[in-house]
Parts: structure tokens; C-alpha cells; sequence
């Protein structure tokens, strides 16, 4: 069973992370990412040594950094076993939603002046 973060709302600029995580002990897994149906360049392979923790052994996390709106779209992560047999599986998916960021430089500060009359 491969499950994937749920959807990402992330600004402009910032970091953000996507973990995909599988069940079963293997001892060679390939992770693969898809965005929109397309693999990606990325891969990364996880090779269980005795002293990692469990969980880092069956995660693998796709991260951004600086992201840009080009990057907004939906990944698939695709774990696949190639030691004993050949098997591959796929996650849900998880969509990045890319949020233009403010431009801090020209907006104004959102804060209101309340001017108060004093009537005598």
C-alpha cells in the first residue's frame, strides 16, 4: 500500500514537501515521481541499511525549494520493488496548489487609521 500527503497549499517562494510512504519490508525499492502523468527526473533509490529507523526506510519525500506556480500540479509517487520479484505500486497522488505570493514591496500595509472626533 503506497500512501501519499494529501493536497499542498503552499505560497510562492516557500518550501514545501511531499512524502510518499509504503508498506511491506523490502530490501531494494526505486521511487519514482510523476507530475501530471509525466515522470519526473527524480528518483530516488532506498537501500534499508540495519541502523535507519523503520519509517525512514519506507518514506521518501519529494521537496521544493523557492517553489514557483510552474510547479503547482498533481504528483504521483511510484514505489518499485526490485528484489526478490519485480513489483511496482503508485499512490492517490497529491496536488500542489501554488499561491501567488504579495508583492510585500508595493502594498500598502493592511491596517486601518481610525481617527476619533471628539465633540465638545
Amino acid at each position: 500500500v503506497v500512501t501519499q500527503t494529501p493536497g499542498v497549499v503552499v505560497a510562492e517562494g516557500a518550501t514545501a514537501h511531499i512524502t510518499c510512504c509504503w508498506t511491506g519490508e523490502f530490501k531494494k525499492t526505486r521511487v519514482n515521481w510523476l507530475k501530471n502523468h509525466t515522470e519526473m527526473s527524480v528518483s530516488s533509490n532506498t537501500a534499508c541499511q540495519g541502523s535507519l529507523q523503520k519509517e525512514q526506510c519506507n518514506c521518501a519525500t519529494l521537496t521544493f525549494s523557492r517553489i514557483t506556480r510552474e510547479d503547482s500540479g498533481h504528483y504521483i509517487c511510484k514505489v518499485s520493488v526490485e528484489v526478490p520479484v519485480y513489483v511496482s505500486a503508485r499512490g492517490n497522488g497529491t496536488v500542489i496548489t501554488v499561491m501567488a505570493r504579495e508583492n510585500t514591496d508595493d502594498t500598502p500595509p493592511s491596517y486601518f487609521l481610525i481617527i476619533c472626533f471628539h465633540h465638545h
